[in-house]
């Protein structure tokens, strides 16, 4: 029985890479104008509050705003996999090697026990490594017919907003928990290439062959860890971890006329970060930090669509897989606003 059709929460469905790409980038757009809002209603409140002397806006007592910006460079790769009978027949790598990254956060602090954050990635469309195909029992019985591309990253958007609270508070040590909501939204297109069959070439391919889209809804349990033995200096180690990850995923394949559908459920997610920063001075710091995030191997299920006639196909249990492996290296400055309470 094919698997019941189905999508995201509160999404009406997956409806092919126009539609599943468009859910998120309506996500992505929402949540720029919810920021937008936050931010001028925070800004607002500052020059209500800002003191008699003319040194500026200050927020409430208790309350403060740190607003960081970030570059650096990311390398990872997407994996797709193709499964029959629980054993996996195609596997394709979508390189992004490398990737140039732009980063914005936003955190307000009340108290310096209730953090709430919002965070944006975005990634410069580029030429990006290489894209490989491996098919196997393909188009014979026992054969491996293999194939590489030049990748192109179309787009890369991430959006992250997260609660947490402060859990243990030392002279040099400060450690929070909580929870972030995850949206991240990949596209990747092949282009050229050459086909071997067992190690032989067997054709060379010109324009654009696959396009591939990923997009993550992800719920992660965070830990951060603070230390600052100096007062000029600090660092700080954070881990995440979630069985709650959710992807949706298409790849068009043009010269076959086809489109593959996926659908994970229930992935699991991991994400460890390390930062180092130089308090400037109170107002300002300046930090350098790394971050390495996984998704093992997730089955799922999948549907195939023809393009030109837009003929759907039934879903199919445990026939499709992804995965995620990403690390990336950033420099950037934070700036406080009321930090310390004035």
């Amino acid at each position: 029985m094919p698997a019941k059709e189905k999508g995201f929460p509160g999404a009406s469905g997956y409806c092919g890479i126009q539609g599943t790409e468009n859910y998120f980038m309506n996500i992505f757009k929402g949540s720029y104008t919810a920021a937008a809002l936050f931010l001028a209603l925070i800004l607002q409140g500052g020059m209500l509050y800002g003191d008699d002397s003319g040194n500026g806006a200050y927020l409430p007592d208790g309350i403060s705003l740190h607003l960081s910006q970030r570059a650096g460079i990311l390398y990872g790769v997407m994996g797709e996999y193709v499964y029959s009978g629980g054993e996996k027949i195609s596997e394709l790598n979508w390189d992004m090697k490398p990737l140039y990254i732009f980063q914005f956060l936003g955190t307000l602090s009340i108290y310096e026990k209730y953090y709430f954050s919002l965070r944006y990635r975005y990634g410069i469309p580029w030429k990006s490594g290489s894209v490989t195909d491996t098919d196997w029992d393909l188009p014979v019985p026992g054969s491996i017919t293999f194939s590489k591309h030049e990748g192109v990253t179309l787009l890369y958007h991430e959006i992250e907003g997260a609660f947490s609270a402060t859990l243990l508070s030392r002279r040099s040590i400060i450690v929070r928990g909580g929870l972030s909501y995850l949206v991240m939204a990949m596209k990747v297109e092949a282009r050229n290439g050459t086909v071997y069959v067992d190690g032989s070439q067997t054709d060379a391919l010109n324009g654009p062959v696959m396009r591939y889209f990923q997009g993550y809804q992800i719920v992660p349990f965070r830990v951060d860890v603070f230390f600052r033995p100096l007062s000029a200096l600090s660092a700080g180690f954070s881990f995440a971890y979630t069985p709650l990850l959710f992807c949706s995923a298409t790849d068009m394949h043009f010269l076959k006329d086809t489109q593959y559908d996926d659908r994970i459920d229930w992935g699991h997610f991991i994400e460890v970060s390390l930062e180092t920063a130089w308090h400037v001075t109170t107002r300002v710091d300046l930090f350098i930090g790394g971050q390495f995030r996984w998704v093992p191997p997730t089955m799922g299920d999948s549907r195939k669509i023809t393009i030109s006639t837009g003929f759907k196909y039934s879903w199919t249990n445990s026939t499709a897989g992804i995965s995620l492996l990403q690390g990336s290296f950033s420099l950037g400055a934070t700036l406080h606003f009321n930090f310390s309470g004035r």
